[in-house]
Parts: structure tokens; C-alpha cells; sequence
């Protein structure tokens, strides 16, 4: 490159009357003229024929050694190259083609290289300057290498720390937000492999260096699952081994669990897949929720489910008091004393050893028609009662008496009915047509408390006794020494 001072260039003209044309090179007084316009020296002396070219301006990449292609015209009998402005180093600056390498601080900046030519015969020097623009190339760092759950969204976070470069990301066959920006997202496909690689590029926008790039490698860890296992029920306070289930608690990809419950129960160790879970009295009768998290690489989210755990209370029965009837009298069990009672069942069943029959054994409380063959029998009613985990069976016993009370074992002839007149609250004795003696008779309970006494006068046919207390329940009534079980209500 040549660099031509104008008020030089007339200085010669004048002093010499002549201009050499040839690469504008000129000699004057043995002394050297650098002239800077078309890449060559001028020497304005005839007797100094000596002109040199540093050869074409260079644009250049960090890194990059230069092989320097210098030209002479003339004889010369030594040359130099000098970096004037950078600090960069020759391999032999004594040579016409020297290899210049440019210092690391050289970088993103243009120095100027000079080049003289020497002819100690002639006495004279020639000399050319060439710059030399060096492209400073970026620093690329695709980021760190990410581990990520499968599919997510990759947050990438590169660095180029040159603006005048044009940044693409490569790789994949998912979607960048924006291809062309160093900080952006990935959206990735199942047609991506894994491990999958993507490359930060950033090249020279002229296309003098070759692009610079950087490697992030994206490996996919797959989400955990679990199975927290089917719907199930226990009994009361039970310890549930959910190894034992219908269907067990299962997981992929997880390496740690917990377990909890909306109910008041406990679980023996909440951080196995399968633990045992203890139930607790405040929780019968409820659908409580039993639910697992799974934990497996820090990359991914936990994955939650849950099963519904129906605790039932224990079955209670009570088939009631013991009570009598007559044979001929339908027994309705509400007028127990002590009324049947079934709790946390699923259905009931009465059953009798008895002739008689149930107007519907599946009810409660039933009424139990008494047959002939009950007559003057103690018969077993039987309830059963099903529950979700337990049938249990409870008994009473029915007392079935006759409608004649009694024979005096001393008057054969001595016949008498009793029965109930509801509607007046009274009890009957009707003696009919049969004749009697005066004779005492008693009520009392099962305890022997006496409620009533009185005597029947000789050749009376009927009498009213008035239930005057308390009546519902099983009561013995007694005329002269003999007895029959009553079964009276109020």
C-alpha cells in the first residue's frame, strides 16, 4: 500500500524536473522517499533504481498466521520488516516473504507493517507500508450441559460477546423460539435422541473467518409414575398392608416416596412404596384418602396419586330381650323390651328353630307369626347380621304359651282364659260356663315383685283386672298355685 505526502511530491518535482512514472518510485540525494498511494515506494534519483510493494492491504482472523508476498523492483541488497504499530512477531523479519504472527492484543485492531529494501551499492532505500486488519473472533459458550425432564421446555442460556457476528443455533428437530438469539428455548420432539447435542454458532458476517462454535449436550430423564394402588376397606382399627391389596402400589423411575392421609391413622414408615397403614377409632365409618408422592431425579417434577380407604365400624347385633307370647298371637319384635339392633351392616336375616314364620326375615324388626307346634315351647329366634367384614349372630328366646293358663290339679273342671283388652288397658279372666272356687290370684314380674293381687269370687264368669302400672313386658300371672308367663304391653 502507498501513502502519498502532497508537498513532498512537488519538493521533487521542482529539484529534479522529472517524475518517474514507474510505481511512482523516485531517489533523491541517496535518501529514501516512502510514498503511500498505490503500494510502492518512489525514488526520485536516476542513479537509485530501487522500488518495493509490501504487497495488498490484509483483513485476517484472530489466530491466524500471515505469509507476507513483498515485491522488489531493482537490486537490493537487504530488507526488513518492522510491525510499527502492533506487536505481533516475525519469523525472520530479514526475509522478502516472512511469516507474521500477530499478538493476542493485536486482536480486533489494524497495524501497520513496513517493509524497506536496502541497495548499499547505489546508496539508496525504498520503502512500502501494509495494513493488516485483524477480526477479533467471539468467545461462544452454549451454556452448561442440562439434564431435564422429559418433556419440558430447554431453557437455553448461551454467550456470544461479539454483537457484529450472526448467532444460529443447530441441531435437533424440536423448535427454537428464536434460532438467532444466544438466550432462548427448545422445545424438543420425540424424534430428538438422547442424550441430543446443540451447537451455539456465531460466524464472521463478511465470511473472512470461519465460524466459531460451542456444544451443549441435553439429557432427558424421564418422569417419575406411581401407582398409589386400587380403592380398598377395612374393619375397625385394622393394620392395612398395602403390599396386600387388590392391586399393590407401583412406580417407575423413583427412588423415594411419602406417603399421607387425610384420616387420623398412621403409617409405619411413610417413605416406603408399600407401607402399613394403621387406622384409628375417629376414622370409622369415614372414606379417608391414603396419597403417595414419588421423587426421582431433581429434573423433574413428583408425581402424585391416591386410593380411598373405606374403614367400616365393626358389625353390632343385639336380637333384644327374651319375650313370650301366646300361640294364636302374632309377635311384633318393636314391642320387645329391648328392641332388636343392628349397626355398620350390610343386611340382617332372622332365622327360628321354630314352625312359625316371618312376615320379611330381611327387616329388623319383624313380626313373628307363631305355628301349632310352637305351642308351650321356647323357640330361638336368630339375627344375623352381615357386615363388610363380619357376619355376627345374636339370639333371644321366644316364650309361646297357651291360651289356657291353667288346670288346678286338684279341680280337673277348672278352666279360665286370660287375654288383653288393649283399648281399656284390662285384663281379662273369663272362667265361661266352668264353675270355680274363690281363689287368689298374683301378678308379678320375672324378679318376683308383686304389681297386682286379688281374689275371684265363687261362680263369677268374668273378671276385669285394670293394668294400672307400667305393663310392657313379660309378667307372670297366678291364680291359686297355678302360673303362666304373660307377655303385656301398655
Amino acid at each position: 500500500m502507498v501513502r502519498i505526502f502532497p508537498s513532498l511530491a512537488i519538493a521533487l518535482f521542482f529539484f529534479s524536473g522529472t517524475l518517474f512514472s514507474n510505481n511512482l518510485s523516485a531517489s533523491i540525494n541517496t535518501k529514501s522517499i516512502s510514498v503511500k498511494g498505490s503500494g510502492s515506494s518512489i525514488n526520485t534519483l536516476a542513479d537509485c533504481q530501487l522500488s518495493v510493494n509490501a504487497g495488498f492491504d490484509i483483513i485476517t482472523c484472530e489466530g491466524t498466521s500471515i505469509q507476507l508476498l513483498a515485491e522488489i523492483n531493482g537490486m537490493a541488497s537487504s530488507v526488513i520488516w518492522v510491525s510499527l504499530s502492533g506487536k505481533g512477531e516475525f519469523d525472520d523479519p530479514s526475509v522478502l516473504n516472512p511469516i507474521f504472527t500477530p499478538a493476542t492484543e493485536d486482536n480486533g485492531s489494524t497495524i501497520t507493517l513496513e517493509f524497506t529494501a536496502f541497495d548499499e551499492d547505489s546508496n539508496c532505500q525504498a520503502t512500502d507500508l501494509l495494513e493488516l486488519s485483524i477480526f477479533r473472533l467471539p468467545e461462544v459458550n452454549a451454556g452448561e450441559n442440562i439434564v431435564i425432564c422429559e418433556g419440558q421446555l430447554v431453557h437455553l442460556n448461551g454467550l456470544v460477546d461479539e454483537e457484529d457476528y450472526v448467532i444460529e443455533w443447530e441441531g435437533g428437530s424440536g423448535l427454537f423460539a428464536n434460532i438467532f438469539s444466544s438466550e432462548t428455548t427448545y422445545e424438543p420432539t420425540i424424534l430428538d435422541p438422547n442424550p441430543l447435542v446443540l451447537t451455539l454458532t456465531a460466524r464472521d458476517p463478511i465470511g473472512t473467518c470461519e465460524a466459531v462454535r460451542s456444544d451443549i449436550t441435553i439429557t432427558f430423564i424421564s418422569s417419575p409414575v406411581v401407582d398409589a394402588g386400587s380403592d380398598t376397606s377395612i374393619c375397625g382399627i385394622v393394620s392395612l398392608d398395602l403390599s396386600l391389596i387388590n392391586r399393590i402400589p407401583s412406580a417407575e423411575n423413583a427412588d423415594r416416596y411419602e406417603w399421607t392421609t387425610d384420616g387420623s391413622g398412621f403409617f409405619n414408615d411413610p417413605t416406603l412404596l408399600t407401607p402399613v397403614y394403621t387406622s384409628e377409632i375417629s376414622d370409622f365409618g369415614k372414606i379417608i384418602t391414603l396419597t403417595v408422592n414419588a421423587f426421582g431425579d431433581n429434573a423433574c417434577d413428583e408425581a402424585m396419586d391416591q386410593l380411598e380407604l373405606l374403614i367400616n365400624d365393626n358389625v353390632f347385633v343385639d336380637a333384644g330381650s327374651n319375650e313370650a307370647t301366646f300361640v294364636d298371637q302374632a309377635f311384633n319384635l318393636v314391642n320387645s323390651s329391648i328392641a332388636p339392633k343392628a349397626e355398620n351392616m350390610k343386611s340382617v336375616l332372622w332365622t327360628t328353630n321354630g314352625a312359625g314364620t316371618f312376615n320379611d326375615p330381611t327387616q329388623l324388626l319383624p313380626i313373628y307369626t307363631p305355628a301349632e307346634s310352637d305351642e308351650n315351647k321356647e323357640i330361638t329366634l336368630s339375627l344375623t347380621a352381615e357386615g363388610y367384614c363380619e357376619t355376627i349372630t345374636d339370639e333371644m328366646f321366644l316364650n309361646v304359651e297357651s291360651i289356657v293358663l291353667g288346670i288346678n290339679p286338684n279341680k280337673v273342671d277348672q278352666k279360665f282364659k286370660v287375654f288383653l283388652d288393649a283399648a281399656n288397658n284390662n285384663l281379662v279372666v273369663d272362667f265361661g260356663s266352668t264353675q270355680h272356687k274363690e281363689t287368689d290370684w298374683h301378678i308379678f314380674d320375672l324378679s318376683g315383685k308383686i304389681h297386682k293381687r286379688g281374689k275371684f269370687n265363687n261362680g263369677q264368669d268374668r273378671y276385669l283386672i285394670k293394668l294400672d302400672w307400667d305393663t310392657h313386658g313379660v309378667y307372670v300371672f297366678k291364680v291359686d298355685d297355678i302360673s303362666r308367663k304373660l307377655l303385656l304391653h301398655n
